[in-house]
């Protein structure tokens, strides 16, 4: 099913709903000056091979605005490196409009928007070969590949 960052939370209620269980999350500092200083989102990892194209068109066609998962804060990155911690997957960023220029598919106001987190792995994204879309690593990592590679898995998300 989906998995959010509160699903990981302790059970220990204090029978007020002031903390996380509204799903509300913290976005990265670097994020607060591009939007909203916290989002929602619900993410679900799928084991199906195929490019980044094969997987944004199946997250889409899941319907309620779901599309492959952009990442804005560490606990974000952690629930969707541990979704998929022993595969790479692909995410929703890509440099495919204005190479040099990362963009998620879809961010938090349901539109396009830039990578303001910084989850890359080391001297990465370095292009290496027209690589314009994003993978994450068993490290947690994000890599960009060549949208026509093939993995495994992706990672679909709702923000609302």
């Amino acid at each position: 099913g989906w998995a959010t960052v509160d699903d990981s939370n302790s059970n220990n209620d204090d029978g007020d709903d002031s903390d996380t269980s509204s799903g509300v999350i913290a976005v990265d500092p670097a994020c607060e000056s591009t939007g909203a200083s916290t989002t929602r989102a619900v993410f679900q990892l799928f084991y199906e091979s195929g490019d980044w194209y094969n997987a944004r068109d199946k997250c889409e066609a899941l319907g309620i605005g779901a599309s492959l998962a952009a990442i804005f804060s560490d606990e974000e990155a952690a629930l969707v490196h541990a979704l998929g911690a022993s595969t790479t997957a692909w995410i929703g960023g890509h440099d495919s409009v204005t190479e040099g220029q990362w963009e998620w598919l879809v961010g938090r106001n349901g539109t396009s928007e830039s990578i303001c987190y910084d989850g890359w792995s080391n001297n990465e994204p370095n292009n290496s070969g027209n690589e314009d879309c994003t993978e994450k690593y068993t490290n947690g990592k994000w890599n960009d590949i060549n949208c026509g590679s093939t993995r495994g898995a992706y990672i679909c998300q709702i923000r609302w």
